[in-house]
């Protein structure tokens, strides 16, 4: 399922090197609705880390994402 929200830029992280094969990079959006507004955390990985060069903070953005999930609740597994 492909959703969009449009919001302004609150952050742009680094790009994080989780494993040798994994890096990730996130981004901070404020989006507002009527009154109120809500701040949401959205991951570029892999290839799509570069594409946040290109943003800055304080611009206005669409950002188009999937969500998916799982139906069983989830544990950290360091408890």
């Amino acid at each position: 399922m492909s959703n969009e929200l449009t919001g302004i830029i609150k952050a742009i992280g680094q790009t994080q090197q989780i494993s040798a094969t994994f890096e990730k990079r996130e981004l901070v959006i404020e989006v507002t609705e009527g009154e109120y507004s809500k701040v949401g955390v959205f991951e570029a990985v892999q290839d799509k880390c570069g594409v946040l060069d290109g943003f800055k903070v304080g611009q206005l953005v669409t950002v188009a994402f999937f969500w998916s999930g799982r139906s069983d609740p989830w544990v950290d597994p360091k408890t």
